[in-house]
């Protein structure tokens, strides 16, 4: 049986060779005001078929993929592992992991690619118990920047998010080998849609601040 615990998970940034910067945040609003726009779109998972994850895309032009041998949607969470939905009067979750319920199996990845270039991407997580998940954003195949979550245990949800000084349109999760086995939760996976424009002058900043160093 999992250990029950309240922690909630710290979020911590690392060093990387890209040259944005990233920020990190576990408060969904602090996120949604870092992230300096208006729009944003979120995939709660919905309207999907609970079931396998397959390939394709979700409603929101969001596309999933993952190499968890027990990635899925899902409805309902087994006793004492925490995941859970997070959407208001919602169902539906992302559950990746291997069924086990333990820490012991195979390591995974979990990957995002965004339907629009953003500069902000954030979710809610349950059910979390992990040494850290290394989270890598990405634009065109190329690092843009990465951070950690820390080892921690989140059984009520906890948002994570991220917001870079560049553009991105990918997102990677990856578990640590030997400690992949353990199931967790994503839900309310939202991203920042920028102003028409802002995108362009983040590149140039962004090019800017690479020239410098």
């Amino acid at each position: 049986m999992r250990a029950h615990c309240g922690h909630l998970v710290a979020i911590a940034v690392v060093c990387c060779s890209a040259p944005a910067a990233v920020s990190t945040f576990n408060d969904r609003t602090a996120w949604k005001f870092a992230a300096g726009v208006n729009a944003f779109r979120t995939e709660g998972f919905e309207g999907a078929a609970t079931g396998p994850l397959g390939p394709g895309q979700f409603g929101t032009g969001l596309g999933i993929s993952s190499t968890s041998s027990f990635a899925a949607i899902e409805s309902s969470w087994p006793d004492n592992w925490g995941m859970q939905n997070t959407t208001a009067n919602g169902a539906n979750y992302l559950h990746v992991g291997d069924g086990s319920g333990t820490t012991n199996g195979p390591a995974f990845t979990l990957t995002f690619n965004l339907p629009v270039l953003t500069t902000a991407i954030g979710f809610d997580l349950s059910g979390f118990q992990y040494p850290p998940l290394l989270a890598t954003i990405m634009r065109g195949g190329q690092v843009v920047g990465s951070f950690t979550l820390a080892e921690g245990v989140v059984f009520d949800p906890a948002f994570a998010g991220v917001v870079s000084s560049e553009s991105f349109d990918r997102l990677t999760l990856t578990t640590q080998p030997g400690f992949g086995g353990d199931d967790f939760a994503l839900d309310e996976i939202s991203w920042a849609i920028p102003a028409p424009g802002a995108l362009g002058i983040l590149g140039m900043l962004g090019c800017l601040h690479t020239r410098r160093r």
